[in-house]
């Protein structure tokens, strides 16, 4: 037998083989294609959803939450899906409100010193929880935190530090400006103190416990009013810039009240999830 016949043989047997299972290959790769594009037809026929959704592909894609929303209502009215409606207004109410920890780094000082008395910042800190409800482009956050707030006073060469630890709510108000990326937040923060302890420490060492009770006694509640400033990221991660005007004084009698200047980082419980 000749070498020829011999070598067309062996590449028939080697050839033939590896053509036919691409060949079968080629052809499940287009009996699946096919398969995937009549369900997906057939699906776009059965399902309103769908078809709204593919009616819609030409929707612009920087749209606001607000003309979204607009947009999904007015297709769920043409639907009259009960479940969709009772999903949709689920997601919405997870959207509006949000709770998470709130954190302050404080700095606080003290105003209206009396005469001959200079006054001194000290840092502080507060730690709670917040529940933010979001309507337009308004956040209302209401704040409960256990704050440490404390001031300096400098007479001559003595110094007298004086902490209090508190209890405090405040009412935040916000106004959102968007922007591509972050959004600006600006508003107040009108809130109240309940002072359950505070100590004096003197330059010897020594410590006193504040009085509530009795002549030039501390008051148990304090107003303040807070002016915010901060970005309000997509993840409704939120830092703001607080100052913090005493409202109320620090004493029964007496002028000095409290100031802080605060850096808020409020954190949102969800962006530890994995959703």
């Amino acid at each position: 037998m000749s070498s020829k016949p011999l070598l067309l043989a062996v590449l028939t047997g080697v050839l033939l083989p590896i053509f036919s299972f691409s060949q079968q290959f080629s052809v499940n790769n287009v009996i699946r294609s096919n398969d995937e594009e009549l369900f997906f037809k057939e699906l776009m026929k059965r399902s309103p959803l769908l078809q709204t959704i593919a009616a819609s592909a030409e929707l612009k894609k920087d749209m606001s939450i607000e003309e979204a929303t607009a947009i999904i209502e007015e297709r769920l009215k043409v639907l009259k899906d009960p479940n969709l409606d009772k999903i949709f207004a689920q997601a919405s109410t997870e959207q509006k409100i949000k709770w998470g920890m709130i954190m302050y780094l404080i700095i606080n000082g003290i105003s209206n010193v009396y005469s001959g008395t200079d006054g001194q910042t000290m840092f502080g800190a507060a730690l709670g929880a917040y529940m933010m409800y979001t309507i337009a482009n308004f956040v209302l956050m209401p704040e409960l935190m256990l704050a440490s707030r404390g001031y300096g006073e400098k007479i001559g060469s003595a110094t007298t530090k004086t902490k209090f630890v508190q209890l405090a709510l405040a009412l935040t108000a916000l106004y959102v400006v968007h922007a591509s990326t972050i959004n600006l937040v600006f508003g107040i923060s009108p809130t109240l103190a309940y002072i359950f302890a505070g100590k004096y420490f003197y330059d010897d060492d020594t410590k006193e416990n504040v009085k509530f009770d009795g002549p030039n006694a501390a008051n148990r509640f304090g107003f303040y009013l807070g002016l915010n400033a901060g970005i309000l990221l997509k993840n409704a991660l939120m830092i703001r810039l607080i100052y913090s005007l005493g409202i109320s004084k620090i004493y029964k009698e007496g002028d000095p009240t409290m100031f802080m200047w605060a850096l808020a980082f409020n954190i949102p419980f969800n962006i530890f999830s994995s959703e």
